[in-house]
């Protein structure tokens, strides 16, 4: 008889069903072993996977005790444009960025939750270590470098007279090969640059791959049969660049409006948004040499499966009654592209030609 022994599930609150099934688990091959000769079964699912032991009476008692056992799989993205556009995968203040490793952890063992954190590199053993800082003179400058494991205590170094090459950069030949894999901080500094801490993930196979990131369950005891990996959606300023390509909108009699006709969008969204406009049109932007009116929305607006509708484009007479409704252009404007990028501003560019 075989009784769960824990269970993943992949979370995403973009998604309608809160159910993510753009991400696969893979065990790593230390992992594949370690679930070989504990006689576990491993099954993948839409959502996540689960690992099984093979229970030898009614009351759960493993054929073979797996605590104390580290089991750790490699992520990757089945669908890596969409995914990431639609992600918040900020941690505090730090951005994620394409070098970065999203890493997954059971700890503490009894949070359900699991949410990420960076890991900023994945190395062999044995590697040449690059500095995260440039020296300001290459002839003078000097840095300092130690290597710690994960219970703080340091395994190589302190080595304080690393010296830079003729580009400024900090170079240092790193021997990990009598250490296990896993991970361990780079701590460097020199006189112009303040101390930084780099998690790096030591691993001959994994260092070969391209992955997005890794999952470790540290299984003893007290770890729980289910955990949720929560991924958060992704905000933005939604920014609509209105071009009048055809011409059909006289600027000078016509004035363009956005306005959010809904009496109440349905959770998550606002009940109501509003736009800022800026210049009619816009004396610095014009798309292919077409006037061009810009419209920012003055609230950050999450990314949803359900398209947020009622978004409006409305022309109005100047002319006429500043208070008169308009006439509709386009009732229910697009959303963003879910493969596009969000600018430094954290704005959405939808481009609407009219």
């Amino acid at each position: 008889m075989y009784l769960t022994l824990f269970n993943i599930n992949a979370l995403h609150n973009y998604y309608k069903s809160g159910v993510c099934k753009k991400l696969a688990f893979i065990p790593t091959e230390d992992c594949l072993k370690n679930i070989k000769n504990h006689k576990l079964i491993f099954r993948q699912s839409e959502s996540g996977f689960k690992i099984a032991y093979k229970s030898i009476d009614e009351s759960g008692t493993p054929l073979i005790d797996p605590a104390g056992n580290l089991f750790t799989f490699t992520i990757t993205l089945k669908d890596a444009n969409e995914l990431l556009n639609i992600t918040n995968l900020k941690v505090d203040s730090k951005e994620y960025t394409a070098k970065k490793i999203i890493y997954f952890t059971n700890n503490p063992v009894d949070n359900k939750t699991i949410t990420h954190k960076f890991i900023d590199d994945i190395k062999p053993h044995i590697f040449s270590y690059k500095f995260p800082f440039t020296a300001n003179n290459s002839n003078s400058d000097v840095a300092k470098l130690e290597v710690l494991n994960m219970e703080g205590s340091t395994i190589l170094g302190p080595f304080t007279s690393v010296k830079p090459d003729k580009d400024c950069n900090y170079f240092y030949k790193i021997d990990l090969s009598a250490y296990p894999r896993g991970k361990y901080t780079f701590r460097v500094s020199d006189s112009t640059n303040d101390q930084v801490d780099e998690l790096i993930y030591i691993d001959n196979d994994l260092s070969k791959q391209s992955i997005f990131g890794l999952l470790e369950i540290d299984y003893n005891n007290n770890t729980l049969d289910e955990y949720n990996l929560s991924l958060i959606r992704q905000e933005s300023f939604w920014k609509y660049l209105i071009v009048n390509k055809s011409d059909s909108v006289d600027l000078d009699s016509f004035s363009l409006n956005i306005l959010d006709s809904s009496s109440e969008h349905p959770s998550p969204y606002e009940k109501k948004y509003d736009f800022e406009k800026g210049e009619e049109p816009d004396s610095h932007t014009r798309i292919s040499g077409f006037d061009t009116v810009i419209f920012t929305s003055k609230s950050k607006i999450p990314f949803y499966e359900d398209s947020l509708l009622n978004i409006e484009l409305l022309k109005t007479d100047r002319a006429s009654d500043p208070s008169a409704e308009g006439i509709s252009l386009i009732k229910h404007l697009p959303n963003p592209k879910l493969s596009g990028i969000i600018n430094k501003n954290s704005e959405s560019e939808i481009y609407v030609f009219i």
